[in-house]
């Protein structure tokens, strides 16, 4: 049996009233896991969106099935009510030693928030990653949506030594640049990220996570 607690603060292009918090739990047991995160993005003062999520997962072998629960409310200030709506979610996946590659579904049932209100688009995403020898791996991503230009993102994640990494990426529509740095902990880790918005500006992410597992020194692989 496993579990994993995480959290993170992201500033939006660094204005406080875009500021997105966040909490997430995982517990695994078997071949089941299941999750539980909570976000709040902005101010309820202002406009806030505000998610809670729950997902389990089935993992017999290589392949993986999941289902995605989740809610979202709106507040828009102390005068107007808030605003709810909830759908669903499903994945699947395939791992190997080196390859993992993933397809994801979300908004499955095109929610609305209000009657008159414009439908949610569902939300769909191809997903690959290549683990390589020697401590990193690179990724991609493809993700569409209706009425939006499809998007494609890239990152490399790179282990400098067992208690240190790096990562760098990119994301089309429009293009961002991100990069960070990750400190390995016992049993968990501290992350931070810095994006660059080409007309809005910086975005910083902190999060910090916790769990049962002992992280794995492989010193072997940098030898």
């Amino acid at each position: 049996r496993t579990w994993q607690v995480e959290s993170g603060y992201q500033r939006r292009f660094e204005l406080a009233d875009l500021d997105d918090i966040y909490l997430a739990g995982t517990y695994g047991w078997d071949k089941f896991s299941v999750a539980l995160g909570l976000s709040q993005f902005g101010k309820t003062t202002l406009y806030a969106e505000q998610v809670i999520s729950g997902s389990l997962s089935w993992r017999p072998g290589s392949i993986s099935l999941g289902l995605r629960l989740s809610a979202m409310q709106i507040q828009l200030g102390d005068n107007y009510p808030a605003l709810r709506a909830a759908t669903f979610g499903l994945g699947a996946g395939f791992a190997t030693r080196r390859f993992v590659f993933a397809v994801d579904g979300d908004n499955l049932t095109k929610p609305r928030l209000t009657e008159d209100s414009p439908l949610v688009e569902p939300r769909y995403s191809l997903y690959g990653e290549y683990v390589a020898p020697r401590g990193y791996s690179l990724t991609g991503r493809w993700t569409v949506e209706n009425l939006q230009s499809p998007q494609f993102a890239l990152a490399q994640y790179i282990r400098l030594s067992p208690r240190a990494s790096i990562f760098w990426g990119v994301t089309s529509g429009p293009a961002e640049y991100s990069g960070g740095f990750e400190v390995t902990l016992p049993r968990g880790a501290a992350v931070y990220s810095l994006s660059v918005h080409p007309t809005l500006g910086l975005t910083h992410t902190v999060s910090l996570s916790w769990g049962s597992r002992k992280q794995k020194e492989d010193h072997d692989e940098f030898d």
